[in-house]
């Protein structure tokens, strides 16, 4: 890549500018599973060459995004924008950024320095910081920075060296110079949302533990910066040399002319340009003898278009998934990490806390589960401290196909059951499961519902996760697909007699179709189900779990004035309303749990509740709906691709919950109490809704056979509502005979909104 020089000639101190460090891409080093020429191929990807060599593969080497700097000046400090620029692996070791600054004379690179920090430190909003975060608990977030996996890239490298001998940790002691701890929360909390192709995954963490983990990387008050006036001058030089450097070949800003391509990959050589170890008018990357010795024995081999095969080993190289997973015979955690990994369920051993295995686990999930686990956050073994990262679909996108092209099994049929017969077939599978047949409930949760032993697998989800041939096999066979496993093989000899006439292969298919039942199935024998009824004493009570009234992610909120709600975290929506005692719940494992109203609750919409005025379709987005005949999720991203995030939630000092959530960039906080009025205890829902501008936004206020009244009233048979005063829609459903909807249309100014409506309970 040409450069002309820069006419600069500003005085600048203390940059750092002569030390270099090699660039750290953990699950590349020379431990690497992969053949020479495949790791250097797998290193080009993450250097992002392909941003600027045009001819690479379509998977690897596909464009990456660099990080998005159209917010960078409010989220990261001057000074760390400065030496970063000056010298990138010195302000950063291990950073795969190269030096772009380095063939320039002192003088004229010190001036660029600053012209650039300028320009980027303009990029925000003047006079706005980003929304404060609230100040973490240190110590939760190293018992959390310990357990959930981040060990398997960064090591312990805050409290010392580290003892793992691995060549390619990444050090994270750059962070308390370019961050505060609250930009670096909100960073935490979403980081794809900023790298959508970097190396930094998403843990799914709750605005609490993002702030926690944050206090114990970046000590100190929550603090968050501002976008920078800077000299006009300056900021326009600064512009004009991102666009010279080429920066937008990683760094794509609006307003901003396409990258330049450079040298194709056909005609790149070992001796030439970056990879040369010199410096030059081109990008400089500090290159170990190994980086540099795969890279260029991938180019002398040339490229040729990569099988499913070999993208998944590198794949699961290039993001260091065997650093905890084991596929092939190889991988998994080393002793020192493992003995970090933690569970709720000890007695499980290491298959309660160690990640579970690759192997065939393209044959093993079901496609839309194998999507849910590593773009959303699914969990199947709550009971295991660490997590799986979501490292994008920008990153891995194909993963769950090439899984599928790559592990294939010997298909079982599993025919479906006649009428007649589907009844007795399920019941056999409703015996075996029990305690009076194979017991599996012994070691499994049922519907979040325990037999008193251990608190493994939720059976109950099998159906939705596993396919069925590889859960025949298993069934059969369970120590060949997971050694070390304690489940026993039942067949043979297993148990004869009455249950099919002993036979492995019925009595295998009618345990699946009874677990086909889904939230229907009846218990199974041996689960103890006597509920518990939950009380509410002087101060609210807040119980999670899953619930028909409330989702997957339900919250109940229980108030000592005897009215009561549910909240369905997955769409942001007050869900449904009873008044008496609360709820009784039934104790599974940790996150397992369930609840149901002890009254005759009104259940209202489930849908996400809000949407900005421009972007919203004339019928609202509901929520999709599968069933056994249609499995498949039409839109698995809902409500996501809305803009929905939530974000967890606040108790204040009666025990009343706040709930925080998102859609883009307007922030809302929910909370409802019981609000006296005469002889009537009215729900007041609070809304205080912060936007960066001026914005309109639609509330999906109530459904149902709506009835307008007066001053603001509308009604259902079990249900009145009071709306503020504000322009509203009262529309019928598209489907005949279903009711109407209530849109009411929130004016937002910038800054905070306050909005309130009552909720009244008519039976």
């Amino acid at each position: 890549m040409k450069r002309t020089a820069l006419p600069l000639a500003l005085a600048f101190i203390g940059l750092g500018i002569d030390s270099h460090a090699v660039p750290l891409i953990a699950g590349l080093d020379e431990n690497s599973s992969l053949a020479l020429a495949e790791a250097g191929e797998a290193l080009m990807g993450e250097l992002q060459c392909a941003n600027c060599h045009a001819g690479g593969a379509e998977y690897l080497f596909a464009r990456k995004s660099g990080p998005d700097l159209s917010e960078v000046g409010q989220r990261v400090s001057s000074v760390f924008l400065m030496k970063f620029l000056a010298n990138p692996s010195d302000a950063h070791k291990g950073t795969r950024m190269p030096d772009m600054l380095q063939a320039l004379p002192v003088k004229e690179r010190e001036g660029a320095v600053k012209a650039l920090t300028a320009f980027l430190k303009s990029l925000g909003h003047e006079d706005e910081a980003l929304p404060a975060w609230e100040v973490g608990d240190g110590a939760r977030g190293k018992a959390l920075f310990e357990e959930v996996g981040c060990l398997a890239c960064h090591g312990d490298s805050l409290d010392g060296p580290s003892r793992k001998p691995v060549e390619s940790l990444s050090t994270l002691a750059h962070l308390s110079g370019k961050y505060s701890a609250s930009s670096l929360a909100q960073f935490l909390h979403e980081p794809l949302e900023v790298r959508k192709s970097g190396r930094m995954p998403d843990f799914h963490l709750s605005s609490r533990e993002a702030a926690d983990l944050a206090q114990f990387l970046v000590p100190g008050r929550a603090q968050v910066a501002k976008a920078e006036q800077a000299e006009p001058q300056k900021v326009r030089l600064g512009k004009r040399l991102f666009v010279q450097l080429n920066c937008v070949a990683c760094h794509s800003l609006k307003d901003l002319p396409p990258p330049r391509p450079s040298l194709p990959f056909k005609d790149l050589r070992r001796d030439r340009g970056c990879l040369s170890g010199q410096k030059g008018n081109f990008p400089f990357y500090d290159l170990s003898s190994f980086q540099r010795k795969a890279i260029g024995e991938c180019l002398e081999e040339g490229h040729s278009p990569s099988s499913p095969e070999k993208s998944v080993k590198q794949a699961l190289a290039a993001f260091n998934c065997l650093a905890c997973h084991e596929r092939g015979g190889q991988g998994g955690p080393s002793p020192w990490l493992s003995l970090r990994m933690k569970s709720s369920q000890e007695g499980l051993g290491d298959h309660g806390r160690i990640p579970p295995s690759l192997d065939l686990v393209g044959a093993k999930l079901k496609p839309l589960w194998m999507r849910k686990v590593m773009f959303d956050g699914q969990r199947a073994r709550p009971y295991a401290h660490t997590r799986m990262p979501s490292f994008g679909e920008d990153n891995l996108g194909l993963l769950p196909a090439l899984f599928r092209k790559v592990d294939e099994i010997e298909e079982v049929e599993f025919p479906e059951v006649g009428r007649k017969k589907r009844g007795e077939v399920r019941s056999v599978g409703h015996k075996l499961v029990g305690d009076k047949g194979l017991n599996c409930v012994a070691c499994h949760l049922f519907n979040g519902k325990s037999a008193g032993g251990f608190e493994g697998l939720d059976l109950l989800a099998s159906y939705d996760r596993i396919e069925p041939s590889w859960f025949y096999r298993f069934m059969r066979s369970p120590g060949s697909l997971r050694p070390g496993i304690v489940m026993p093989s039942y067949w043979p000899p297993g148990p004869e007699g009455e249950e099919a006439d002993g036979n492995a292969s019925i009595q295998i298919r009618a345990i699946w179709h009874y677990l086909s039942y889904g939230q229907g199935a009846p218990t199974p024998s041996g689960v103890g189900n006597p509920g518990t009824n939950l009380e509410v004493g002087e101060l609210a009570r807040v119980y999670r779990g899953r619930s028909r009234i409330a989702g997957y992610r339900g919250i109940s909120v229980g108030f000592p004035e005897g009215i009561h709600y549910a909240f369905n975290a997955e769409t942001g929506t007050l869900s449904g309303l009873w008044k008496g005692d609360f709820v009784s719940v039934g104790w599974g494992g940790q996150g397992a749990g369930n609840f149901n109203p002890r009254s005759r609750a009104v259940q209202l919409a489930q849908d996400v509740s809000f949407q900005l005025a421009e972007a919203a379709p004339k019928a609202w987005p509901l929520r999709p709906e599968t069933t056994k005949e249609k499995p498949v999720n039409p839109n698995p991203l809902y409500p996501k691709n809305l803009g929905y995030r939530f974000r967890g939630y606040s108790l204040d000092d009666r025990g009343i919950p706040t709930f925080s959530y998102a859609f883009g960039k307007i922030q809302m906080e929910d909370s409802s109490r019981p609000e006296p009025s005469g002889d009537v205890h009215l729900l007041r829902r609070r809304l205080s809704i912060t936007s960066p501008y001026a914005a309109k936004v639609l509330f999906r206020a109530l459904v149902g056979k709506i009835e307008a009244g007066p001053d603001r009233i509308f009604a259902t048979p079990e249900v009145r509502l009071t709306i503020p005063r504000a322009a509203f829609e009262l529309r019928d459903f598209p489907a005949p005979g279903e009711g109407r909807e209530l849109i009411v249309s929130l004016i937002l100014d910038e800054g905070v909104s306050e909005f309130s409506f009552d909720y009244e309970i008519l039976r």
